[in-house]
């Protein structure tokens, strides 16, 4: 496994940057399709979809289960991840970031995940992309995955990061605005609007869709269940939210590393484990600085916040719908091998 770090120019220049890093360590370029071990992963310019918005404006991930003799993906999920200047909270411009950003890179193996973490606006904000195959033992499909800081396009309101986590009645889950949640949830919308695209940043492939003989499909693809009509498949955290909820302790102020599985919700009340991010830990960050690495054994693990720590607001704006612009306590730590 490796960790690269620098600082890049341009989002041209943080695209070739990853392509680099991940060549480097063992993977094949061909366009822009990145490939290894059966994991394909498409990393490039591209625009955010919306009117106005600056052409070739945003970093864009998605991922297929294979490529064609034009090096384009083949069997790809609805929606893709995006990272890069966000639209002002009013108005219709996109203020570009204070460059030059700099970037951490974790390149990661057994299994092949790979993180990009950018730190921009003099180090206030964060932003992030991830992809990589996480197949749950027993998963029938490929396990393939992205996901990203933003996942929803067409939108006038995609400048808004997350908006609140809820760690309520349903298994606890993180409920992000319009998608952009921040961090790859793989998250599910109970009710509203968002539950007709909420997921389509994080997608991961071997869900299992029980309406066609319970073949794998990309998480976006399946269809909704029956007494389930506002959730979308997939969740990275709705299996161990509770555990998020009671933290930090009230004793010693400390934080655990809780894993992000992913858990399908079926019908009947069951679920499913589809895959796990081997590589992530999900924590809370009220006494953790940005970038602190933590020594757990043999393991390290490099804290990051989703968008923006911000311990004064820690659960976001807890539930009601805002214009955020913080990611309260909650982050993810990935692993670390650097100096």
């Amino acid at each position: 496994m490796a960790y690269i770090t620098g600082t890049a120019l341009s989002l041209a220049d943080l695209v070739s940057v990853i392509h680099a890093a991940c060549v480097s360590n063992g993977w094949t370029l061909a366009g822009n399709v990145l490939s290894k071990s059966g994991c394909f992963a498409e990393v490039m310019l591209a625009n955010n979809g919306e009117t106005g918005a600056p052409p070739n404006g945003n970093v864009r991930v998605r991922v297929g289960n294979g490529i064609d003799g034009s090096n384009e993906l083949v069997d790809t999920p609805s929606g893709h991840g995006l990272l890069g200047p966000l639209r002002a909270a009013s108005g219709t411009s996109y203020p570009d970031w204070d460059w030059p950003a700099t970037y951490h890179i974790h390149v990661l193996d057994a299994p092949d995940e790979v993180y990009v973490m950018v730190n921009y606006e003099g180090g206030l904000r964060w932003q992030n992309l991830a992809f990589g195959r996480s197949p749950a033992p027993g998963n029938a499909g490929t396990g393939n995955w992205f996901s990203s800081m933003m996942g929803r396009i067409g939108r006038t309101d995609i400048y808004r990061t997350v908006n609140h986590f809820n760690f309520g009645p349903h298994g606890s889950l993180i409920h992000g605005s319009q998608g952009n949640m921040g961090g790859p949830a793989f998250f599910f919308s109970f009710t509203g609007a968002n539950s007709t695209n909420s997921n389509l940043g994080s997608q991961m492939h071997g869900a299992f869709d029980d309406s066609n003989g319970s073949v794998p499909a990309w998480s976006s693809e399946t269809n909704w269940f029956s007494g389930l009509a506002n959730e979308r498949m997939a969740s990275g955290i709705a299996g161990n939210g509770e555990l998020l909820a009671y933290q930090p302790s009230a004793a010693n102020f400390a934080s655990v590393l809780v894993r992000c599985q992913i858990i399908q919700r079926r019908p009947e009340q069951k679920t499913s484990l589809i895959g796990e991010l081997r590589h992530l830990r999900w924590i809370r960050n009220d006494f953790i600085s940005d970038g602190d690495v933590l020594t757990l054994g043999p393991d390290r693990w490099k804290v990051y916040p989703m968008h923006r720590r911000e311990p004064a607001a820690r659960n976001a704006n807890n539930g009601a719908v805002s214009r955020l612009d913080h990611s309260g306590t909650m982050a993810m730590a990935i692993r670390y091998d650097g100096p």
